[in-house]
């Protein structure tokens, strides 16, 4: 009796171990957010998902950063297997810099620790400084809103030393509907070259004034000009190279734009360049958990050259997976996140796919997935086949689970179509009625007999025509070749090809 009542008590234990929750966090880094520049410093909010991947009560805390007064937490949104964080980042009244805050993640009764997220902003001197061409213009956000009799509108007045009217202020819808603001810095075809300067006064009701100290370089030929302030990576500690997404450098002023020798400031860095944009790769080597800037230096023959590019590297503790975003096409699926693995890409180019690399591998509804290839920040897999149209996408390296992402079913992709021969069908290479021509495509689950597929074809009416062939395409997991004829009645033009809930491709008919 008492080893029966031992092990009663055993199991009970066992079972409240088992249903004890496990937290995971939507995002590791948020930012950096850029404030100032031309724009006001005005208030943001910022969300936060924390999941729960295990089982049991579920009531995560929330701990703010002590020395940062600029962020604070709204609100939790506590739901049965997550919680909404909405957080505020109101960077009025602070120095231009970049500032972070460390924000702590816990639950009591988690089989882990804590975790956390890290929050950066960068505010921007308020100032303007642009190379612009004579008989060109460049523009630059300035302020947005709503305004009306109970609210004015702001005002700006604009200044120039030499007198020139090449600095105004641009104003856009005005009323309930709402209005734009932005600076335009428009030197006239006649303005020599040189530099000039000016200023932007604006009154705000309500807020503080504000003076925007403006440098105009007027200047001919090629100007280098890019979207985006600074690159940002996020990299994990002891972690491996990383590459950043494509950091577009583009011409905003007249004849050829050459890029010359990127140098980068670190052996944490890597960069070179391909045409129109630029390839940036880092390592954080020894570097500590937090928020570190490094910089790269672009040699052109602009007049604004050399570029000086911050590179923002946001290092992180290591941690389990995490899933950011997934895109599908058929039984393909990309994911992107953080931490996927610290080895070096694997990229398989041969059959049949491993359902694990090293220690890691994706479970679809529990079932693991053959898998493309692997990266730190991005993974492909191959759908296992025969999955309900509503289940979950986790990574799993060395034992640790990735927060769950939502699946909702396989649907048809076409990835393009050819001609019998195997060349794509275009506006100049057509097909005839009564040609055969070839679909590829993805998501197709089984396609012999009875399951074979119907194509529809969108014209001006809707037919839906049964292929004369479907099947698996040898040496290409995931991937299917549908032959199908052309109706003989079938006029000339673009048909729109489609299987049912599919994407549409067109085929060209003459």
């Amino acid at each position: 009796m008492k080893a029966c009542a031992a092990l009663l008590i055993v199991f009970h234990l066992a079972a409240f171990a088992s249903a004890q929750p496990v937290l995971r966090l939507s995002n590791t880094v948020i930012g950096p957010e850029a404030f100032g520049g031309t724009l006001p410093l005005v208030p943001v909010g910022r969300m936060l998902t924390i999941h729960n991947i295990g089982d049991g009560p579920f009531s995560p805390a929330v701990t703010l950063d002590a020395n940062a007064p600029w962020l604070t937490l709204l609100r939790l949104d506590r739901r049965e297997t997550f919680c909404n964080a909405d957080f505020l980042l109101s960077p009025r009244g602070m120095a231009p810099g970049v500032y972070s805050a460390t924000v702590r993640i816990s639950e009591p009764s988690s089989r882990e620790g804590p975790q956390s997220v890290v929050f950066v902003i960068h505010i921007l001197p308020s100032l303007i400084d642009s190379f612009v061409e004579p008989g060109r213009s460049r523009d630059y956000p300035l302020l947005s809103g709503f305004c009306n009799r109970f609210s004015p509108c702001p005002s700006a007045t604009t200044t120039t030393e030499n007198g020139i009217p090449w600095l105004s202020v641009v104003t856009n819808g005005v009323g309930t509907l709402g209005f734009s603001q932005s600076v335009r810095i428009a030197p006239p075809k006649d303005m020599e070259q040189g530099v000039y300067r000016g200023q932007v006064a604006l009154t705000q009701p309500s807020t503080v004034d504000r003076a925007i100290p403006v440098t105009l370089h007027v200047a001919s030929g090629p100007i280098a000009a890019f979207e985006a302030p600074r690159i940002a990576l996020n990299l994990a500690e002891g972690g491996p190279w990383v590459r950043a997404l494509p950091f577009h450098i583009f011409n905003s002023g007249s004849g050829t734009l050459e890029i010359g020798e990127v140098r980068t400031g670190s052996s944490r860095l890597r960069a070179t360049w391909e045409p129109q944009r630029l390839q940036v790769e880092a390592n954080p080597e020894a570097l500590p958990p937090g928020v570190h800037i490094e910089s790269l230096s672009v040699e052109c023959n602009a007049a604004n050259c050399p570029l000086e590019i911050q590179v923002f590297l946001q290092v992180a503790r290591r941690r389990p997976p995490l899933i950011l975003r997934t895109y599908q096409m058929g039984d393909v699926v990309t994911v992107t996140g953080e931490q996927f693995t610290f080895d070096d890409p694997v990229d398989i180019t041969s059959t049949p796919l491993p359902i694990a690399l090293a220690d890691v591998e994706v479970r679809v509804g529990g079932r693991p997935a053959p898998i493309f290839s692997l990266g730190f920040d991005k993974l492909l897999f191959l759908l296992p086949g025969e999955l309900p149209d509503y289940t979950a996408i986790q990574v799993i390296r060395g034992g640790e689970a990735s927060n769950a992402v939502p699946f909702y079913g396989v649907t048809p992709h076409i990835v393009g179509i050819t001609d019998a021969g195997g060349n794509p069908v275009s506006e100049e290479r057509t097909v005839r009625p009564g040609d055969l021509f070839i679909i590829w495509a993805s998501g197709l689950g089984r396609t012999m007999g009875e399951d074979m597929p119907q194509v529809r074809l969108l014209g001006k009416d809707v037919e839906s025509v049964r292929p004369i062939f479907a099947a698996p395409s040898p040496g290409s997991p995931g991937l299917y070749q549908v032959v199908v004829a052309v109706p003989k009645d079938q006029p000339p033009g673009v048909v729109r090809v489609q299987f049912p809930r599919g994407n549409t491709v067109s085929l060209w008919v003459r």
